[in-house]
């Protein structure tokens, strides 16, 4: 667009009485019979699902982060040994214990959360709300 045709555009929609009104939807209701539906949860058998372990934290200052280089070491905020946080597909479902599997990390679960617990609700002992 050109400035002219700009303008002609701004002039167009500045004379047109366009107004905003809120929209008002039905009621949703549900469909006859749809609380008999019993599903499977054989259907979410192949549904992927990204498991992952939060080992820990730390802070630093930005002038800190510019001085790092290829071999410098973070300190994070666990003790070694300590359990980890497990999530699946970000969201905190347990603890577990972080082991070797010949060149590999594993976990080996420890406690898994109930779903009000897992949603940073009282966890005796745990840090899992942070």
């Amino acid at each position: 667009m050109d400035e002219r045709e700009i303008k002609e555009f701004l002039e167009g929609s500045e004379q047109e009485n366009d107004s905003i009104k809120k929209v008002n939807f039905p009621q949703l209701k549900s469909a006859a019979g749809a609380d008999q539906i019993k599903i499977s949860l054989d259907y979410l058998n192949d549904i992927p699902a990204k498991i992952s372990a939060k080992l820990g934290s730390s802070k630093v200052k930005v002038c800190e982060l510019l001085k790092l280089e290829k071999g410098a070491i973070l300190e994070l905020d666990k003790p070694a040994g300590e359990t980890v946080d497990m999530y699946i597909n970000q969201q905190l479902f347990g603890r577990a214990e972080v082991i070797i599997i010949g060149s590999n990390f594993g976990l080996r679960v420890d406690r898994l959360y109930e779903s009000e617990t897992a949603a940073g609700k009282d966890v005796p002992g745990d840090n899992a709300g942070e």
